[in-house]
């Protein structure tokens, strides 16, 4: 995995910046899994209240899913590369 800033946003030192992508990318990769387990859940949900949560599961995915790509831009603002894998 890329945690070497090729650049980085003005004012920013590459320390900070790849120490800063590092952290990035493990919460990147924290949301992806958050984003699947929801899925998951979302697919097998069974019960008296199956169609309040199935119903209610798929925003909530989506959101978490923004929430990656904000991450992922944020990366490759401070000139990471933003990979999403463990």
């Amino acid at each position: 995995m890329n945690k070497i800033a090729n650049f980085t946003a003005p004012g920013i030192e590459d320390a900070t910046a790849e120490k800063t992508i590092g952290i990035l990318d493990n919460r990147m990769v924290a949301l992806i899994d958050l984003a699947l387990t929801l899925k998951h859940v979302h697919w097998n949900v069974v019960g008296p209240n199956f169609i309040g949560v199935h119903e209610m599961l798929d925003p909530q995915v989506e959101a978490v899913r923004e929430m990656v790509d904000q991450v992922a831009e944020r990366i490759a603002t401070l000139g990471g590369e933003p990979v999403g894998t463990p």
